[in-house]
């Protein structure tokens, strides 16, 4: 075999070189008489390579002949030359290194070594001349050096951020300055209320009966009605009982909330009446007949309803309308008497009613 660092041919048995008295360890001794010209063949390979730039190939090839001969000299010397044309100066060191390591008498190591040292040092101070240079050129084009502009900046920074803070502290008061003035009232407004101006009656001439006045009926008023639109089983519901003529002359359908979720819908209803009183016991009594006979007919014509709640309301202005009656009924309890029976009864069917009807006298159907 031929020792791995002069090339010389030594018995195959032999633990050093007897020319240059490297040392062969059992990997080396091991390797065939076929394997060395195997190994000088890629490492021919790995040179080409290098020569061509193909780095990565290069490197793979002399990492390929380590992995059979890891203590190959040339190996290592050619991994510090690939590291060393890519401009990788450190890693070119600690190859050279180990190579030398490995031949000690080896003249080329520290030469390149040397040229290493030599290539850092022009690099590095290459870096600092161009740093200066980039220095200078912006000193030469702003006219000032770099401390004194970065304190111009800092100056600036500085006077725009106050700038900022008392633009948005004027923002606020103003802000709170026109709050103010829209939610003061004006000292030449009255915010009290308008009385309702009741009509007088005329004088009754002599000889003549004078009869009690009679509530005036009146349409729907627009500003009752509700503004948002319904959903297919409220339209649907408000046909049924649009249908189903119940109720009274006196009477008109508000609208018809419905929830899918427990199949309950709310039911409002309108007591026509002009100058109506909420508290009327009569007016009562005529909203808990007319509250059944609208919940028997929207439970006769939609069969999966499980539960209403019906409201009545009073106009008592031309914008508002107060509750005369609330209460809620299941579709069996509504089932078991007719709406013609006396009010009591009715008022049984219901559950959570309002107003409780305990100190108000509750009329029979007139």
């Amino acid at each position: 075999m031929n020792c791995i660092v002069c090339k010389a041919e030594i018995p195959d048995d032999s633990l050093f070189c007897c020319i240059c008295g490297a040392k062969l360890d059992s990997m080396n001794a091991s390797l065939s008489a076929k394997d060395l010209p195997s190994l000088e063949y890629m490492l021919a390979q790995a040179n080409l390579l290098r020569m061509q730039a193909k780095w990565e190939e290069a490197e793979n090839k002399c990492i390929e002949i380590l992995r059979k001969d890891p203590n190959n000299y040339d190996a290592h010397s050619l991994l510090g030359d690939i590291y060393r044309d890519q401009g990788r100066y450190e890693d070119a060191a600690q190859w050279y290194q180990l190579a030398l390591d490995l031949y000690p008498e080896s003249q080329k190591e520290p030469e390149k070594l040397a040229q290493l040292r030599e290539l850092r040092t022009k690099s590095q101070s290459s870096i600092e001349e161009e740093s200066s240079l980039a220095l200078d050129r912006t000193q030469r084009l702003i006219g000032i050096t770099p401390s004194v502009w970065l304190k111009g900046l800092t100056v600036i920074s500085v006077v725009f951020m106050v700038i900022v803070v008392v633009f948005l502290i004027k923002a606020r008061n103003n802000y709170e300055y026109n709050t103010k003035e829209s939610s003061s009232p004006s000292p030449n407004v009255s915010m009290e209320p308008a009385q309702p101006v009741t009509p007088q009656p005329a004088a009754p001439r002599v000889g003549m009966s004078v009869q009690p006045p009679q509530p005036k009926q009146s349409l729907v008023m627009p500003s009752l009605l509700p503004s948002v639109m319904n959903s297919q089983d409220e339209n649907r519901l408000q046909s049924i009982l649009a249908q189903s003529n119940v109720l009274d002359s006196s009477y008109s359908l508000l609208g018809i909330t419905y929830d899918p979720r427990t199949q309950h819908a709310t039911v409002q209803l309108l007591y026509n009446i002009q100058n109506a009183s909420p508290f009327d016991p009569s007016a009562r009594s005529l909203a808990i007949h007319q509250s059944l006979s609208a919940a028997q007919a929207l439970f006769k014509g939609d069969p999966s309803l499980q539960s209403l709640t019906m409201e009545v309301k009073c106009p008592t202005s031309l914008q508002t309308a107060e509750p005369i009656f609330i209460g809620d009924i299941q579709a069996a309890a509504a089932i078991k008497i007719p709406s013609t029976s006396p009010t009591g009864q009715l008022l049984a069917l219901f559950n959570n009613v309002w107003p409780t009807y305990q100190n108000t006298p509750i009329l029979p159907q007139p």
